[in-house]
């Protein structure tokens, strides 16, 4: 399996992982530390626990808005050095439970190979509708 191949089916896991809300395991996508930035601002997680707790916030935050899922579109794969990569999303939706979108984000991904396969160390995005 080449590196495109092998990065989509990880991140496809982890969008199976993060539709099922599974924080344990989604936290299993992420390097210790690892970092997630967004226009507000950027945060930095010493720890997986740090980044669950986060994560079980976002959701809280999503489902109190009617969140069911999210949907994702293609994605690029761009080799940054041995063992880094560049993830690009540009189409990840927030979807409503009617099946409205409820909001358009572009996704920006570095991953890093590690002796336990590879990681996410960071996250940017911005919503872009």
């Amino acid at each position: 399996m080449d590196l495109t191949q092998t990065l989509t089916a990880f991140y496809r896991d982890y969008i199976t992982a993060w539709n099922a809300r599974e924080f344990d395991r989604l936290a299993g996508f992420f390097d210790e530390p690892c970092m997630v930035a967004t226009p507000d601002g950027a945060q930095s997680f010493a720890s997986l626990a740090d980044y669950q707790a986060r994560q079980r916030q976002s959701f809280a935050a999503y489902e109190a808005r009617g969140y069911s899922h999210t949907a994702v579109g293609e994605l690029a794969v761009t080799p940054f050095g041995p063992g880094l990569a560049l993830m690009d999303a540009p189409d990840v939706r927030r979807m409503h439970r009617d099946g409205s979108i409820m909001e358009r984000r572009t996704a920006h991904y570095m991953l890093r190979l590690t002796p336990d396969g590879w990681r996410f160390v960071l996250v940017a995005s911005y919503i872009i509708a």
